[in-house]
């Protein structure tokens, strides 16, 4: 009887075991796991309502901005996926008075996309890189570098299972920069608003 008993005890032992494995597993995949979602191309375009402060003053246009970017989902949790891609950004050509500024910036972005059970992703973003600065000002002209980032949120439209439509608003600022124009040392403060639409393509 001794040796049915711890028979018994023995195989209930295992099987607690086998499905205290099996659950810890299930909170793994069900929590986060690795992605082996596909890379993907993306390219955007759209508005970009740019301010240069420079000396106390103020400039302002609105122009258009276009991006290329190349990334992957990295991680997947219950209520969405991390992705993370590297961006290539040109701002075209701020004018306002007798100032002419553009940008093109260089950066690493990361975004959450929210699992909603449906073909629509709400989506948030931020980025971190740098910016190529360059000023005209009359007849003479500077460029600089400088640090750069970003915070962005929108939706992401699933057009099928490789393609998708994304359309968002992006903070985008260039941080401060020393040029010198006419002899003079000047510090300028770029940002941008930006509402852009683009497409994923994974592959």
């Amino acid at each position: 009887m001794k040796k049915y008993l711890l028979a018994v005890l023995a195989g209930t032992c295992i099987a607690g075991t086998a499905q205290a494995g099996d659950a810890v597993r299930i909170v793994y995949v069900n929590q986060a796991q690795v992605s082996d979602n596909s890379a993907y191309v993306a390219l955007r375009g759209g508005a970009n309502m740019a301010k240069v402060k420079a000396e106390g003053e103020k400039f302002d246009d609105t122009s258009f901005a276009v991006a290329a970017a190349i990334g992957s989902q990295i991680v997947d949790f219950k209520t969405g996926s991390l992705r993370g891609e590297v961006e290539y950004t040109y701002n075209d050509t701020l004018e306002d008075k007798d100032i002419e500024y553009d940008a093109q910036l260089l950066m690493a972005n990361f975004y959450y996309d929210f699992d909603i059970n449906s073909p629509v992703t709400p989506y948030i973003g931020a980025g971190l890189g740098v910016a190529f600065n360059d000023v005209d000002y009359i007849n003479d002209s500077d460029d600089s570098t400088s640090f750069a980032y970003s915070l962005s949120a929108g939706v992401s439209v699933a057009v099928n299972p490789k393609i998708n439509v994304d359309l968002g608003y992006r903070y985008l600022n260039m941080t401060d920069s020393d040029i010198t124009i006419a002899g003079t040392d000047i510090k300028i403060k770029p940002y941008s608003h930006q509402i852009m639409a683009g497409v994923r393509i994974a592959f």
